[in-house]
């Protein structure tokens, strides 16, 4: 059995909602410190806290990384070396990565947050456009290649999605094992997007892709989306021949492209969706 001072107060919660607790903490505790005399309007514990589970997410995203190739770099070393040499690449890598994620951070975080100075509401608070980028044949490709291949596919997803959030006003919301899904506020701009992507991702990879776009109000937490528009573009692009691009009618702009409309049955929801199909 185990004993505790009679003073002590025993937390009840499983771990994880401790852990995350002093987490938020932490982070309150840190935000307080950045600006003193300009504190965020309405900031609170619930915010923080999502706050946190996006930057834990971020952080063990990173360490994966960081340890996945650690584990191949020590095959290369003397079993009585690898513990000094473990000690002085963690002091190496930690040392490298404070700088360049300060540099990443600022670079990303800076236009996106100018941008919302000039917009009239709270892009949460509305509709937002959601685009899933589906590569065809991807399972078997993976099924069929080697460990060199598989990365540079995933390698050339990667820089497909970083020129499409450069040349179009669209957000990527996740990185998938076979794909990448985008959010943004314009139908209009969400469609030229999605064509493009689907262009990019034949250029940059061997295999085509087919796109699913949605509209409609969202659930932010954590710097994640949820929501029926989630999951129902996720549906679309299924549905999405190679190199088309599946809309719902929502999803629509003004005025609408020459495409195919078509009632299609979406898995998970009780009724049809009139939906518009257009090449890429």
């Amino acid at each position: 059995m185990t004993h505790f001072p009679a003073n002590e107060t025993v937390d009840p919660r499983p771990r994880v909602a401790q852990d995350q607790d002093a987490a938020t903490g932490d982070t309150l505790e840190m935000l307080g410190t950045l600006a003193p005399d300009a504190p965020a309007p309405g900031l609170g514990a619930p915010d923080i806290r999502g706050l946190t589970q996006a930057y834990l997410s971020a952080i063990d995203r990173v360490v994966a990384a960081e340890v996945n190739l650690t584990a191949r770099l020590l095959t290369r070393v003397a079993p009585e070396h690898r513990r000094r040499w473990a000690d002085r690449w963690i002091r190496d890598l930690t040392c490298a990565t404070t700088a360049s994620l300060h540099a990443l951070h600022a670079a990303r975080l800076a236009p996106r947050i100018t941008r919302l100075v000039d917009l009239p509401n709270d892009p949460n608070a509305g509709p937002r456009s959601v685009a899933f980028v589906d590569l065809r044949g991807s399972t078997a490709y993976m099924a069929d290649h080697d460990t060199p291949a598989i990365r540079a596919l995933i390698d050339g997803m990667f820089a497909a999605a970083q020129r499409i959030t450069r040349d179009h006003d669209v957000a990527v919301a996740k990185h998938l094992g076979d794909g990448v899904m985008l959010v943004g506020l314009d139908p209009a701009e969400m469609l030229a997007a999605g064509r493009a992507a689907a262009r990019e991702m034949a250029r940059t990879t061997p295999l085509t892709a087919g796109v699913g776009i949605d509209f409609g109000a969202l659930t932010t937490r954590a710097g994640d989306y949820f929501g029926t528009p989630v999951n129902r573009a996720a549906r679309l692009a299924e549905l999405a021949q190679p190199d088309e691009v599946v809309l719902s009618e929502t999803a629509v702009p003004e005025p609408a492209p020459a495409g195919t409309w078509r009632d299609v049955a979406i898995r998970g929801l009780p009724r049809p969706v009139r939906a518009l199909t257009v090449r890429a």
